[in-house]
């Protein structure tokens, strides 16, 4: 029998080393930032973020930018938003059917331009988009964090500054169905000491409610306290709890694992071991609040910061794993690193990792943002880095994979920071229910470069790559009185005009059409309005906004 013990342990450690391991980067000339990542059911990734080196409106302006990758990191198809101005991802969840829904702000559509509005796009496994909507008010909406809800709707929190009480921003959490559309939208602002108040990361819990994080100048006028914030399944407060600093202190990231613990990460200024700029911070609460424990981490002289929705993780052995950027550990500091730890219920330190290391250094910037744990378990960290100049030029999407212990076969370093006690407080919330106005946000398929860095020197990982590319067979935009439909195959294609409301107002066609551009004219017995037609052909979707006066 133990012959057959030590059989097995052999081939697990064998599987787990035959992973592929990538480092990637991707993107041109100028600047991308990856903020959302997700694997996909193919083992593979998908990262979103913005660019500045693809689409119109570059350099001057940003374009939402998505990559769907194989696992060794090369691209499968890429998609960019098609906006005049800036237009950014920030979320992504990967959805029950192995879609991908991501949210973000944009300039470009909606109402109240050139005041940034919410976004919200879902993207099918093959990269067809199947709808897209954007809602907000006549000021700044800028969502930070999304998350499948079990009704197979989504939930979204962020900033508002068009709805709530003076002064702004306000929190809000913004509920829609499966296929995006608006069911409620509720406001939340810190009382009596409402001063400026920030969603960043939202889940939901067992008990079908929600929990947010962020950031509200509690205490102090001049300084923003990290929150965790606790919600019912209709988005009524049921709890907040504050941490009470003489300086600034930030909760960015809130996860939740099977034993009804709430985690939360952020970064504080006012609870360091060493007088530091900054530490990173996690917390553990039960689901009524009662806090379970909350530890510092950080180094004399530097600072360590978690600033992503999705830079935490809650481990299935009932651990956090959490990552964001150093600047007291790692080559080139004090420029960032990427450090990546594993904390046990205690607060104890299981493992600590930077990111890049003297083999492939880093000199310049490596900033990391959302971590995602792997199906095999390991685990994959995405951000944007300016270290590698001779690979490709500016900031680029990086894309770092480790092992179930945080290591890899180069590029990783062991590292052991200092940790203090944190304290939070119980505090007080006002809410109210609003309706956003509703728009659409266009997309379209693009080519992106990528290559490789920090590969194994006995040739195990991968190396240079070059392009990859999708497109879409469906398109649809509005040309006078007529809708223009272009296919690049032969479909039955359905036609529908919809309210700002999404009620159906007139079903066009539903008719097999050829490929090439076709021409349907807009019914006369259409009032004047805003309107927006949505074309199905199979699984692909294209939409498009309709002005009628």
């Amino acid at each position: 029998m133990k012959g057959v013990l030590v059989i097995l342990a052999v081939l697990a450690a064998v599987t787990v080393q035959a992973q592929p391991l990538p480092v990637r980067l991707y993107g041109d000339s100028l600047d991308e930032q990856a903020h959302a990542l997700v694997e996909a059911a193919d083992s593979g990734f998908c990262i979103a973020g913005w660019t500045k080196s693809y689409g119109p409106g570059t350099p001057n302006t940003s374009n939402v930018l998505v990559i769907k990758t194989d696992p060794q990191g090369a691209p499968v198809w890429a998609k960019i938003s098609i906006g005049w101005a800036d237009d950014e991802a920030y979320s992504m969840v990967k959805t029950y059917d192995n879609g991908y829904t991501l949210c973000g702000m944009t300039r470009s559509f909606g109402v109240g331009l050139p005041a940034a509005n919410i976004f919200v796009a879902k993207f099918s496994a093959n990269g067809s988009l199947l709808w897209s909507y954007v809602y907000g008010g006549e000021e700044e909406d800028i969502p930070l964090s999304i998350v499948e809800t079990f009704d197979r709707g989504f939930a979204l929190t962020g900033l508002t500054h068009s709805y709530g009480p003076l002064p702004t921003p306000n929190i809000f959490v913004l509920k829609l169905d499966s296929t995006g559309l608006f069911q409620w939208f509720r406001v939340y602002w810190m009382s009596p000491n409402h001063r400026e108040d920030e969603g960043r990361s939202i889940v939901q819990t067992l008990d079908s409610g929600y929990v947010i994080c962020g950031r509200a100048k509690v205490t102090s006028p001049s300084n923003f306290d990290a929150y965790l914030l606790k919600l019912n399944g209709a988005g009524r407060p049921s709890w907040v709890r504050v941490v009470p600093g003489d300086s600034n202190e930030e909760a960015s990231s809130v996860a939740i694992d099977n034993m009804r613990n709430i985690f939360v990460a952020g970064w504080t200024n006012s609870y360091t071991p060493s007088q530091d700029p900054a530490n990173l911070f996690v917390g553990i609460f039960n689901y009524a609040g009662a806090l379970q424990g909350s530890w510092n981490y950080g180094w004399p002289g530097g600072s360590e910061k978690v600033i992503n929705d999705r830079s935490l993780i809650a481990a299935p052995d009932t651990t956090m794993v959490v990552c964001g950027p150093t600047t007291s550990v790692g080559p080139g500091t004090p420029n960032p690193n990427f450090l990546v730890m594993k904390i046990n219920l205690g607060g104890g330190i299981i493992w600590a990792r930077s990111h890049p290391s003297a083999y492939d250094p880093g000199y310049l910037n490596d900033v990391p943002l959302p971590i995602a744990r792997l199906s095999w378990g390991g685990y994959a960290v995405a951000g944007y880095t300016n270290s590698y100049p001779q690979r490709l030029r500016g900031y680029n999407f990086i894309l770092s994979t480790f092992d179930a212990r945080g290591n890899r076969p180069v590029c990783a370093d062991s590292q052991l920071p200092e940790s203090g006690v944190m304290v939070w407080v119980q505090g007080e919330v006002a809410d109210s229910g609003y309706q956003p106005v509703v728009s659409f946000i266009s997309f379209e398929d693009i080519e992106v470069q990528y290559d490789s860095v920090c590969y194994d020197t006995s040739g195990g990982g991968v190396k240079q790559g070059s392009f990859g590319h999708y497109r879409q067979s469906l398109s649809l935009r509005v040309v006078g009185r007529e809708l223009e439909l272009e296919l690049s195959r032969a479909a039955q294609v359905n036609l529908t005009i919809l309210g700002v409301d999404g009620r159906v107002v007139s079903e066009l066609i539903k008719m097999d059409l050829n490929p090439g551009r076709n021409r349907i004219k807009v019914p006369e017995g259409v009032a004047d309005g805003v309107y927006f037609v949505r074309a199905n052909a199979g699984r692909e979707m294209a939409t498009a906004k309709l002005v009628r006066y």
